[in-house]
């Protein structure tokens, strides 16, 4: 099992972290795999003119420090508000913005494929799942489009893509997914807040979207497992005690998750732990997770 994290540069800045003392930081970690996402906005600001060099840093040194890397690429990508657009692309227009879309993916993929620390593209994030403040998906066809895109492009690496995993079932996108690519990963949160009070729990076995995966044979991933607060407000996400997640409920999270019996597990919330150590010299999260690293080698 290749235990990681996502690292959203974009966060980090939202946070006022440093970006390379963070990312030196999460090496010293030396985690099986991390998870990093393109994000349109930034890369192609005009039109045409692309610029890759954040993402090349960060692929450049985890190519020297031999860490695996999960790249996604596409409109949608890690954190809110999830999708990606420049400010200049006319997205009232889908023939454009499509066009304009898998222009983008082309670039990335070709500037990008000779990285040797790149272990799979994710196509999208959440793609069928709709999100953001518009609360849109992808269209399958389109994501299809994206995927064939990147097998012709990159065809040695290995494709995935990721599901809300609370409503997989409802929605049923693992079984549009799934024949496409050749690993699913869930996104799991245990505790959702409805307002400041209430919050949803996980609403069914992990293991029944993770055999629907098994059947395609397919690889089982957990590509976010809920290791952050998500609170009704900002205020609670920084305060010194979330009701939605703490340290013991991280681990608790990770042990409830084996029942996907996953091969991949990417905990959410890595620029918040560095936050909480630099700004409030906590942790403990870290501690959960080397204690869970020790537990599984």
């Amino acid at each position: 099992m290749l235990i990681g994290t996502t690292l959203s540069h974009p966060h980090l800045d939202f946070l006022k972290l440093d970006f390379k003392k963070s990312l030196v930081f999460l090496s010293k970690l030396e985690l099986g795999i991390i998870r990093i996402g393109c994000y349109w906005s930034e890369i192609e600001t005009k039109k045409d003119n692309f610029n890759f060099a954040k993402i090349q840093t960060i692929l450049e040194y985890c190519s020297r420090k031999k860490q695996k890397v999960i790249v996604t690429v596409g409109m949608k990508a890690p954190r809110w508000p999830e999708f990606y657009l420049p400010s200049w692309i006319n997205s009232s227009s889908q023939p454009d913005l499509f066009a304009r879309c898998l222009n983008f993916i082309d670039k990335t993929v070709n500037k990008l494929k000779s990285y040797p620390c790149i272990y799979s593209w994710q196509v999208e994030n959440e793609p069928l799942d709709p999100s953001g403040p518009d609360n849109k998906s992808i269209p399958l066809p389109f994501f299809l489009k994206e995927v064939n895109l990147v097998k012709t492009i990159n065809p040695k690496i290995k494709v995935s893509a990721n599901v809300w995993a609370n409503e997989c079932l409802k929605r049923k996108t693992i079984e549009r997914l799934v024949p496409q690519v050749d690993a699913v990963g869930l996104d799991l949160y245990y505790k959702v807040p409805i307002n400041s009070f209430f919050y949803l729990s996980f609403p069914f076995s992990e293991d029944k979207p993770a055999n629907i995966i098994r059947n395609y044979e397919k690889d089982v991933w957990i590509t976010e497992l809920q290791a952050e607060p998500w609170e009704w407000q900002t205020i609670f996400y920084a305060g010194d005690n979330p009701r939605s997640i703490s340290p013991s409920l991280m681990y608790r999270n990770f042990k409830k998750c084996l029942k996907a019996n996953p091969s991949v597990v990417l905990f959410w919330g890595y620029e918040y732990w560095y936050w909480r150590m630099v700004k409030k010299k906590d942790s403990s999260y870290f501690k959960i997770l080397s204690k869970i690293r020790q537990e599984i080698t």
